[in-house]
């Protein structure tokens, strides 16, 4: 089992957090109330690992990639349209 630290960007209201914890209650789940923007997408993927992005617009996809080739931290995307996805 890998000990990283993991942040995936996703857009959480509480019965997305509930869910998410219903599939693996044993994770901790730090939530950010604030937009991801480049003011702050460096500091908020400062003390993660790795990134995964589910992101579902082009420009908060591109965002994560630079802060992610900035600051040296490994990206994992993933998008989904209708039946088909790509990671």
């Amino acid at each position: 089992m890998f000990s990283s630290n993991y942040l995936f960007l996703v857009s959480f209201n509480q019965l997305n957090l509930y869910l998410f914890l219903s599939l693996n209650p044993s994770i901790k789940v730090n939530t950010y109330p604030v937009l991801f923007s480049k003011e702050n997408a460096i500091e908020l993927i400062k003390d993660y690992d790795i990134v995964i992005d589910c992101s579902d617009n082009s420009p908060t996809r591109y965002l994560v990639n630079d802060a992610c080739v900035l600051s040296k931290k490994i990206l994992i995307s993933g998008s989904a349209i209708l039946m088909e996805g790509q990671v």
